[in-house]
């Protein structure tokens, strides 16, 4: 079965695949202690001790938020008894052991399905860089415009320029409205973090613009006299230009102070258009190939598990093969 994505399903695919990776030994960490004693009756029994149960829940606890492993992650800690899950090191019985390597079993084949999946498409290392989401567009004309904004911010703004590091145009994904820049001529991520930096920054300003509005829109609903809602309004304008001026300071004081008044206006003017972008639905994320540090500083699309149906209808069909 051959699996078509876009960049935005790959991403979840890998953030999926992370995860697996890092968790599947945990199977091998599973610490089993087991003695022999007499039940009420007499008879010989197991009774079968998970030494390390503290740990091993926190591990499954992380494996649980991925959503196509939840139901699999909540069924293996099921298989320990309700009334002792809390135990230190809970014990139990023969018949629920064999329920509990069951459910282990099944989990591990589901997380190696993904793993085998991701390895076997061989997606290509681009090396270091953004894919950046473009607002929809009804036109060329419109597209024309985003890319215009977006070269602007990456060419003009005195925060993402970086000496010794060029971004490049790389590629369009076919379909879609993601294209990919690339770092040229280093193997260090400068840039990459000056962009999560400023974006970050660009989200908070743009939220307190949101919050001025809505109080301009209040404003306008209650139909003040207009002498009043002239005097608001001028203070509206001076909230919005000191906090632009706050998260300004707040990136000289990672980068360094702008040279001149012409700097500052580039930033200021990056950082507006940035927003505008951000509303029209732009979304910018490190590629892949970006050290996982790096990646964790852009939003939560690089922390989104959720995988696409083709993709989950692809695990099922496996793993129901295997089972």
């Amino acid at each position: 079965m051959q699996i078509q994505m876009g960049v935005t399903q790959k991403m979840k695919l890998y953030n999926v695949y992370r995860l697996c990776k890092k968790y599947i030994d945990f199977f091998d960490i599973v610490e089993i202690t087991q003695r022999r004693e007499k039940d009420i009756y007499g008879k010989d029994i197991s009774i079968y001790k998970i030494d390390n149960w503290l740990e091993l829940k926190d591990i499954i606890n992380a494996i649980s938020k991925i959503p196509v492993l939840a139901s699999y992650a909540n069924e293996f800690v099921q298989s320990v008894p309700e009334s002792l899950r809390d135990n230190v090191v809970p014990s139990m019985s023969e018949d629920r052991y064999r329920q509990f390597l069951s459910k282990k079993v099944i989990l591990y084949k589901k997380m190696e399905s993904i793993i085998e999946l991701y390895d076997s498409m061989n997606i290509t290392e681009t090396g270091n860089g953004l894919d950046i989401k473009l607002p929809p567009c009804e036109d060329l004309k419109d597209y024309i415009s985003y890319l215009k904004e977006i070269d602007f911010i990456f060419t003009q703004c005195p925060f993402l320029q970086c000496e010794n590091e060029i971004l490049k145009f790389a590629s369009v994904d076919v379909g879609s409205n993601w294209i990919r820049l690339t770092i040229a001529a280093t193997s260090t991520c400068v840039l990459l973090n000056q962009t999560a930096s400023v974006l970050d920054k660009t989200l908070a300003l743009r939220s307190h613009y949101i919050a001025i509005q809505q109080q301009e829109e209040m404003l306008k609903s209650m139909q003040i006299k207009n002498e009043l809602a002239e005097e608001q309004i001028k203070v509206f304008d001076s909230v919005r230009n000191a906090t632009m001026n706050n998260y300004i300071r707040q990136l000289e004081n990672e980068f360094g102070q702008l040279d001149n008044p012409e700097e500052r206006d580039k930033a200021e003017r990056s950082l507006e258009k940035l927003i505008f972008l951000l509303d029209k639905g732009c979304e910018i994320y490190a590629t892949l190939d970006a050290p996982e540090d790096v990646q964790a500083l852009f939003p939560e699309i690089q922390g989104n598990l959720e995988l696409p149906d083709n993709i989950i209808n692809y695990l099922e069909e496996k793993t129901d093969v295997q089972e």
